[in-house]
This record gives C-alpha cells, sequence and structure tokens, in this order.
C-alpha cells in the first residue's frame, strides 16, 4: 500500500547519483536538473527521473570535467574517454602551456644567463663568445624559450598521444588503427597532463621565492642551475611523481575501454617509461 508521506528519492540523468533535495545541480557531476518524471503513483519510493537535462556549456562542461578528473579520476577518466573532442584537453594543454611560460619568464628574470664555448660554437649563427651580438642573442633567447614552450607543451601531449595509441594498437585486441582510436587516445593523454599544472606552478614559485644565481647553457638542452637551492636536484623528484599521478589517470581510461587483451598496467608503465625518458624534468 502506497504511502504519500514517504519520501521519494530522486536521481542524476546525467550520473546516476542520488540527488539533494531542492537542488538546481547535481552535486557530483555539475548536471542541472530540470524537467523531472514523477513516478510517485508507481510504488513507495519509486524515484523521479530527469528526462530533459539542460546540455551543459562548453565552459562549465570544461569546469565538470577538470574537477572531477582532479578529485575522483577512478569515475572521471571513463566518462571523458566514453566522449572523445580535441577542444577541452587542447585548451587544458594551452593552459599548462601559458603556465610554462609565465615560470621561464620568471626564472629568466631571477637568474643571469650564461653560455659556455660549447653552446656558442653549436649556434648556427657565427656569434663568437666576444661577439657584442651574442648579448642580443641572450635578450631575444629569453623571449623565445618562453614562447616556444606553449608549442612545447603542445606537441608534447600530440606525441604521447601517438605513443598511447600505438601502444594500444600493439596491445589491444581489435587491430584496426583508425583515426577515432587516435581522438580518444589524445583525449585521454590530454586531461592526463593535469598534474603539469602543479609541476609548473611549483617550478614558478620556486624561481619567485629563490635567491637567483646563474643558470649555464652548455647546449640548447643542457644546463645547469647555480643557486643556493638548486630546483634541478628535486625537478625529476617532481616529475616521476607527476608521471605516476598520470599514469593512474590513464589507466583508470584505458581499464574502461575494455579493448585491450592483457592487463592495461602495461601499457601505462611502458607509456609511463617512455615519458619520463622524453621529459626527465619539469622546464
Amino acid at each position: 500500500m502506497e504511502n504519500e508521506n514517504s519520501p521519494t528519492m530522486r536521481y542524476c540523468g546525467n550520473c546516476g547519483k542520488e540527488l539533494v533535495s531542492n537542488a538546481a545541480f547535481c552535486a557530483y557531476c555539475g548536471a542541472p536538473i530540470t524537467k523531472i518524471q514523477d513516478f510517485s503513483s508507481h510504488q513507495v519510493g519509486a524515484p523521479y527521473i530527469i528526462t530533459e537535462p539542460v546540455e551543459e556549456s562548453p565552459r562549465r562542461a570544461f569546469l565538470t570535467n577538470f574537477r572531477g578528473a582532479l578529485t575522483a579520476p577512478r569515475e572521471e577518466m571513463p566518462q571523458i574517454s566514453s566522449s572523445p573532442n580535441f577542444s577541452q584537453p587542447f585548451i587544458l594543454n594551452l593552459v599548462i602551456g601559458l603556465i610554462t611560460a609565465v615560470a621561464l619568464l620568471i626564472f629568466f628574470n631571477k637568474f643571469d644567463m650564461q653560455f659556455t664555448e660549447s653552446f656558442v660554437d653549436s649556434i648556427p649563427l657565427g656569434l663568437g663568445a666576444e661577439d657584442a651580438s651574442l648579448e642580443e642573442f641572450k635578450g631575444f633567447y629569453q623571449y623565445l624559450l618562453p614562447i616556444s614552450s606553449i608549442f612545447a607543451i603542445l606537441l608534447n601531449w600530440f606525441l604521447m598521444s601517438a605513443i598511447l595509441w600505438i601502444l594500444h594498437v600493439i596491445f589491444a585486441s581489435d587491430l584496426t588503427s583508425d583515426m577515432r582510436k587516435f581522438k580518444k587516445m589524445a583525449t585521454i593523454v590530454g586531461w592526463a597532463q593535469i598534474p603539469l599544472i602543479f609541476t609548473q606552478s611549483i617550478a614558478g614559485l620556486f624561481y619567485l621565492f629563490s635567491p637567483g644565481g646563474e643558470v649555464v647553457y652548455n647546449s640548447l638542452w643542457e644546463r645547469e642551475i647555480i643557486t643556493s637551492l638548486s630546483f634541478d636536484v628535486f625537478s625529476p623528484i617532481i616529475m616521476i611523481v607527476a608521471i605516476i599521478w598520470s599514469v593512474a589517470m590513464i589507466y583508470y581510461a584505458i581499464k574502461s575501454l575494455g579493448s585491450v587483451k592483457s592487463n592495461p598496467l602495461i601499457i601505462c608503465v611502458i607509456y609511463g617509461i617512455l615519458y619520463f625518458i622524453l621529459f626527465p624534468t619539469v622546464i
């Protein structure tokens, strides 16, 4: 017998979680609550089900995915992988690139740049160690690196997406390698770059509050920071933590696909090792 005073339960049509009474948005996924269907005429405790959820704006969808991937990757990464797109991870990696550029600008403002003879000889500009134009090159280099770091982060995303795609093709039960799978891998890797927000921010804060010093460039890619607090000592450690965090996010996404014939952890371990070989330090 139905009891009219018995409370009914309401569930989110987007994530399926129980809704808070009189809530305008789902507390778990952020989906707005609009039209509902009342099943109270059925049995006691029958749920209200959202039948026409309002589509989230791109900005709100991005923030919802970001919050979910950050706080609950086990639940959010499978949902993200089920709706692949390039736009949201592109925006995320662009933000990471901008944070990296700001960190580098702070770095060059606090540290005096020095070039070794081997560095000068490696530059195809015909600069001599005593050439006055070398100072001009220093100024150019200080702005070239921050700008190029934005493109480097985006290139990092594309390269690691290609690596994960290749690994998935090798270990997957379905050996078809179409672009839809690459888009899915790019979406997964793009969102798994979230830890870089923290690594690059930590680097920027370190440079901001460091006492300064010198940075000696032996080549375009090899440098030595001379200061009382050397970030280069901690940079690989921070990067390892970030890679483990990123690999865990990828694992949850790959596992949810169900298309890997072996343990998806194998793919993730290989991915993590290759990531550290290619990008061993923060900046």
